[in-house]
Parts: C-alpha cells; sequence; structure tokens
C-alpha cells in the first residue's frame, strides 16, 4: 500500500516539475511559441535524431511548420529561440557586440574553457589574429607561394588514392587539408609524427556537437580526457561567427579549385558504395561515400 502511495507522489511530483518546466520561463518574458520539452535534457534527443534526406531535419521542419519562423525550445536544459527568418537573423547579426553577445554550445565552451578567456575574440584581438592568419593564408600568400605547394599537395593525394580500391572520399579530403594547413602553422608531418591529427580533430568537431555527458563511454568523456588544461586555457577563437568573414575562406576556395581541376582533369572516379544522406542535426553521409579513383589514360 505505502509503496503504491509512494509510487503516486512521485508520478505527481514529476507531472508537476515537467508542468513548471515547459511554463515558467513563458510566464514573464515575451518569447516566441514552441516547446521547453522535458526538465534537464529539454528536446535534444530529438535535436540529434537522424534524418535522413537533403531537406531540412525533422526537428526543425516540423517545428517550422507548427511555430512559424521563430520558435523557442531547450537544448540540454538551456533555453534557445530558433530563428529561421532572414530579417531577424540579420538584425541579430548586426547586433553583435552591441544588444546581442554572441555564445555558444555548452559543449563547446567547456572545450575552450571559455570561464577563464573568451573564445570569440573581438576589437584589437581579433584584427591582430586576423591579421596573421591572413599573411599566411591569405590572398597574396596563396599568389606568391602556396598555390603551387596546394598542386604538389594534391597530385600527391590523389595519386595514392588511385593505388587503392576505394577511399572515403569525405575523410581524406579532410585528412589533406588539415595536414596540408597544420604542416603550413607548425610544420607538421603525418609521416613522421606518431599523432594522428586527422583523427583527433574529427574527434574533437564531433564533441562538439554532443551532450555534454562528462560520462565514461561517451564521445564528450572521451574528448575532454584527451586535453591537456594547460593548453586550453590560452586558446580562442580568433574569427568567425556573427557576420565576421572567416580569414581562411580564400584559402579553402583555392584549395577545392585545385582539388576538382585535378581531379576532372587527371583522373576518373566511380561511387563505389555509400553517400546516404544523414543529418543529426549537420548534413553528413551514414556510412561515407567510397570511390575509387583511376589515373585518365
Amino acid at each position: 500500500m505505502w509503496s503504491a502511495v509512494g509510487l503516486g507522489a512521485v508520478t505527481l511530483l514529476t507531472v508537476w516539475v515537467a508542468h513548471r518546466w515547459r511554463n515558467s520561463k513563458a510566464e514573464h518574458a515575451n518569447l516566441p511559441p514552441g516547446s521547453m520539452g522535458l526538465p534537464f535534457i529539454g528536446e535534444a534527443f530529438q535535436l540529434i535524431t537522424p534524418g535522413y534526406s537533403l531537406d531540412l531535419h525533422p526537428f526543425v521542419k516540423t517545428r517550422l511548420q507548427r511555430y512559424g519562423a521563430v520558435f523557442k525550445t531547450s537544448i540540454a536544459g538551456q533555453p534557445v529561440v530558433i530563428s529561421a527568418d532572414p530579417e531577424v537573423n540579420s538584425h541579430i547579426m548586426l547586433q553583435e557586440g552591441k544588444s546581442v553577445e554572441m555564445r555558444y554550445p555548452e559543449a563547446y565552451n567547456k572545450m575552450f574553457n571559455d570561464d577563464e578567456t573568451r573564445i570569440n575574440a573581438s576589437g584589437f584581438i581579433h584584427r591582430y589574429i586576423r591579421g596573421k592568419a591572413l599573411a599566411r593564408f591569405g590572398s597574396q600568400r596563396l599568389q606568391e607561394s602556396l598555390l603551387p605547394m596546394i598542386e604538389v599537395q594534391v597530385h600527391k593525394e590523389l595519386k595514392s588514392w588511385s593505388g587503392r580500391e576505394s577511399i572515403d572520399v569525405k575523410k581524406e579530403t579532410a585528412k589533406m587539408v588539415l595536414d596540408f594547413t597544420a604542416k603550413q602553422i607548425f610544420g607538421y608531418d603525418p609521416d613522421a609524427s606518431s599523432v594522428n591529427l586527422s583523427d583527433k580533430f574529427s574527434n574533437f568537431l564531433g564533441c562538439l556537437l554532443t551532450l555534454p555527458l562528462n560520462v565514461p563511454g561517451t564521445k564528450y568523456y572521451n574528448c575532454m580526457k584527451e586535453l591537456d588544461s594547460n593548453v586550453i586555457s590560452k586558446n580562442f577563437m580568433p574569427f568567425g561567427g556573427g557576420t565576421r568573414q572567416c580569414a581562411g575562406a580564400e584559402y579553402s576556395k583555392a584549395f577545392m579549385a585545385v582539388f576538382f581541376h585535378k581531379l576532372l582533369t587527371e583522373y576518373r572516379w566511380e561511387k563505389v558504395r555509400g553517400g546516404d544522406v544523414i543529418r543529426n542535426p549537420l548534413m553528413g553521409f551514414k556510412d561515407g561515400i567510397h570511390i575509387k579513383v583511376s589515373v585518365n589514360p
């Protein structure tokens, strides 16, 4: 009997907490329509549930249809307003540093130890770091020396791929760009180093889009375990975000242009397997996209 009473009390308490969670945040605020989901986790699980089409992620699409272009939700317990309205987004971007402060998800902040140093540098710090990046990867450096080096790197990689049964094109192209970039910045040599930098970086990016659960076995826990706190505290986001133009934009365009030119004029390729689209919530490929590359006869 008492166990039934206790179970009933717990059930009522859970319902009350859930009700307060869903409604308390909107009682005294002029917020857009939406749902706050469950206590503590919000609607995080719906957000990371995979979608399998080129269309919008189901989480976003269903809420746009239900609530309109601007709606509220909660991700991992953090209240969020999501906007697909161009005018609203433009206003927010233009108000950065005035009435709007740029923030990142909790997992991102913890990875960069945002309690100690801001990850979105502004003012003279942003200009200084951006200048350094442009000096190394900007248009002038591309014209003077980087383009021939990129061409050599692309040719080397494509020749290596042509001797293999198949390659995961997304993984291998990301590795090619990262290894080349790291070599320009601090002399990284993937053949001589004991550290697979591309795998580390891929794991790091994956961690930024996971729930910040520091529990053994989770991707977030494994990423945090690999970080050196003495290094984290000296990092910040040097450029990008908001209306800021990424200092590596021209470098990325040049790398892609050289890669596609070499691939399409000197090689041929065919899909072997994969290519099924998945969104959770960013777009990727469920099992990669594997192609076979061969030299043009």
